[in-house]
């Protein structure tokens, strides 16, 4: 029995021993993404992973793989120092957001490492695996009820973890900090660049107070759209968002154009949130999904098209669309907001980082919530963390985590002044830590300014060891927005597109066969037309024919125009050219009621007419089943 124990006891040791010995591992892999399809003749990509302990302060424990990839620089002449990236949000997965990246000014000449929290994405722990009881329906519209269900649905989802022997206090943004450190450790480069954008700004001051004690060399640091470290965050969130908005609203009112097609817009739009309260628009989806309708989701689809700039121009018209209960339209931009915000891969850690991140201060969070008065009541969001975060007694922070941390690293601080979620005026608090720091807040920019083109060529400059000139700034000048005053409605316009690119081949070869027939007639036509040997009917095709070709050539191109100019607008619409060239539709139409006429008074049609007018028929059918008609109005 003795020996068995000193047996079972040797190789408990030795297995502990094994684990401590693979911490810091770097493991190469193929490509490990979902679709490596990304690969071919792309971007030159370095796939791998790392062996991270799940408790640093007890290392010989429990370890974890995590995912990496390296972004091989696009011209071949690679700079020694690399760019390694930290992904924002309480929980989002890095690697499957790479595209981003690959044709990035700042990877052309640099190699740029991005790596998935634990947890996230790649990484491990797997918690897809992980399941809870959660309650069954949907949430609940009101917003108390909706917080006291999230506060449930959230504890049992850490029963879950607990159950599956996964420590819940080592997801916070410290310990991937401390995951990103032991990366930059052991991999084979003598410097760093640091990239944070939004809460992954929080991780690379984590990152640089950790690293004081390490052998990794920090050559710069850019953070863009900062958040402060120990800083009540929560009761920012609806003022912030009403700021944003209001700046839009404000330029609105300011254009001419604008003004007059959307005029007292702020206003009509606090008096169809109030009516919200009382009565939200109940709609069904193309799913048979009920939705209750409420001024938080009017809201939440703004909230998400504040954070980018290309998306400003559609705010008043979505805002207008909304005002005037347009239902069909309202589930489009619905439908769209949530692509937008949709990231499922953190849906069990983001409320432990959320909480984690600022649990020590929330005593101070919530007075201060109580006592944050908006101008603008109406303006508000959302916040179903909320009841957890200020209840929660499971979560445990190292107090450490909190101290807000003093560098003379050669700094970049980038804001966006429009931005709804990290305003400028938190990159300011940032400020006085960063000794030795440029700062640019970009005028009307919103989240993430290293993303938009005045960002990239600053932060690149920065890299390249220049003083970062704000020459893009300068010609940004008041960065006016070119507000959609006009457009061409039609919601199916999407649906239209969706069926060309995902080859529904019964459109395309019915498409296909219009355009190749209507040609050859409208050919035949206009020949017999100059011989003099056309007839009554063969004129009627042979216009027919051209019309049809010409609404067809003229649709495509103001379909590429639009994506071009203001490719969301394909959401709802085109550009409002569009509504000109389909006034030929009912032209179209009203021919084909005068050849249905003359085919049954049995006039004569040869074999060519016959089939033109089956192809404009064909038209006729495509045109009606995506409402390809003139707005009449």
């Amino acid at each position: 029995m003795k020996k068995l124990i000193t047996l079972l006891t040797i190789g408990i040791i030795s297995i502990h021993y094994a684990t401590a010995q693979d911490i810091g591992k770097i493991t190469k892999s193929d490509c490990f993404l979902k679709d490596c399809t990304l690969l071919d003749n792309g971007p030159k990509i370095e796939f791998g992973y790392i062996t991270v302990p799940e408790n640093y302060s007890n290392p010989t424990n429990k370890t974890y793989q995590i995912a990496f990839i390296i972004i091989k620089a696009r011209n071949g002449n690679n700079k020694p120092d690399p760019i390694l990236q930290f992904i924002g949000g309480w929980g989002a997965a890095s690697i499957e957001r790479m595209r981003s990246w690959t044709n990035h000014k700042l990877t052309e000449d640099r190699d740029m490492i991005l790596y998935d929290y634990r947890g996230l994405g790649y990484s491990e722990p797997d918690l897809s695996k992980i399941t809870s009881d959660y309650e069954e329906g949907e949430i609940p519209y009101n917003s108390q009820e909706a917080e006291k269900y999230m506060t449930r649905k959230i504890n049992k989802t850490l029963d879950a973890l607990e159950e599956n022997n996964i420590d819940i206090n080592m997801f916070g943004t410290d310990t991937n900090a401390k995951d990103g450190l032991l990366l930059a450790e052991n991999l084979s480069y003598e410097s760093y660049n640091l990239l944070g954008i939004s809460n992954g700004t929080l991780v690379v001051q984590n990152f640089i107070r950790l690293a004081e004690n390490s052998s990794v060399n920090i050559r710069s640091a850019i953070l863009d759209s900062n958040v402060p470290v120990a800083y009540p965050l929560h009761p920012e969130l609806s003022p912030n968002f009403s700021n944003s908005l209001n700046h839009i609203l404000t330029d609105c009112a300011q254009d001419p154009d604008c003004n007059a097609k959307y005029p007292n817009l702020k206003s009509r739009y606090k008096t169809f949130l109030q009516s919200l309260d009382e009565h939200p628009l109940e709609m069904t989806t193309a799913k048979g999904d009920n939705i209750h309708f409420g001024k938080f989701r009017a809201n939440e689809i703004l909230f998400v098209m504040l954070y980018r700039r290309d998306l400003y121009p559609y705010i008043p018209l979505v805002i207008e669309s909304m005002i005037n209960k347009d239902q069909s339209a309202i589930l489009k931009y619905y439908a769209f907001a949530k692509t937008m915000s949709a990231d499922t891969s953190g849906a069990l850690v983001s409320p432990i980082i959320y909480t984690y991140d600022a649990k020590l201060i929330r005593d101070t969070s919530k007075t201060l919530l109580e006592t944050v008065i908006s101008e603008d009541a109406e303006f508000v969001l959302e916040e179903n963390y909320s009841d957890f975060y200020y209840t929660d007694q499971r979560i445990v922070q190292d107090s450490s985590a909190i101290l807000a941390i003093q560098t003379d690293i050669p700094s970049l601080i980038l804001a966006g002044s429009y931005d709804p979620i990290t305003p400028p005026s938190w990159s300011e608090k940032i400020r006085p830590n960063f000794k030795n720091h440029y700062y640019y807040n970009i005028p009307k920019i919103g989240h993430g300014v290293v993303m938009q083109p005045c960002g990239a060529d600053i932060g690149l400059a920065f890299l390249n060891n220049q003083k970062p000139e704000n020459t893009c700034e300068e010609e940004l000048g008041d960065n006016t927005i070119d507000f959609v005053a006009g457009y061409y409605k039609n919601l199916k316009i999407e649906k239209l597109l969706t069926h060309l690119f995902t080859l529904n081949w019964f459109l395309i070869i019915a498409l296909s066969l219009v355009i190749l027939i209507s040609l050859v007639s409208f050919v035949i036509g206009l020949i017999k037309i100059v011989r003099k040997r056309s007839s009554n009917v063969g004129n009627w095709v042979t216009v027919n024919s051209f019309l049809i070709l010409a609404t067809l050539s003229g649709l495509t191109l103001i379909i590429l125009q639009t994506i071009e100019e203001k490719p969301v607008l394909i959401v709802v619409g085109l550009i409002k050219s569009a509504n000109y060239i389909l006034w030929l539709v009912p032209l179209i139409v009203l021919i084909s009621v005068i050849l249905v006429i003359k085919l049954i008074k049995k006039e004569r049609f040869l074999v060519i007419q016959k089939i033109a007018f089956v192809a404009c028929i064909v038209f006729c059918v495509i045109a009606l089943n995506y409402a390809l008609f003139p707005n009449f109005s």
